[in-house]
């Protein structure tokens, strides 16, 4: 599972000096990104126990959200 992964880029000193600031850096970051698994449900970490009966299934049906975060940081 690809559960979380970010992607950074910190801008040069040449182009910080030109925009007045310390620093920059922009990023993305992803949240449940994929799952490889031959499990047919949606989650393989969300398995019912409670029920003996039904072993190896799904507790929850809903998938787990996929989010995509994009920001700068900026040092003044």
């Amino acid at each position: 599972r690809l559960r979380n992964i970010t992607f950074a880029y910190n801008f040069s000193d040449n182009i910080t000096r030109k925009l007045q600031i310390s620093k920059l850096r922009l990023y993305v970051t992803g949240e449940n990104i994929r799952t490889w698994t031959k499990y047919s449900g949606y989650d393989p970490e969300l398995v019912n126990i409670d029920n003996p009966l039904t072993l190896g299934y799904s507790a929850v049906r809903i998938p787990m959200a996929l989010s995509v975060i994009f920001g700068i940081n900026i040092g003044l």
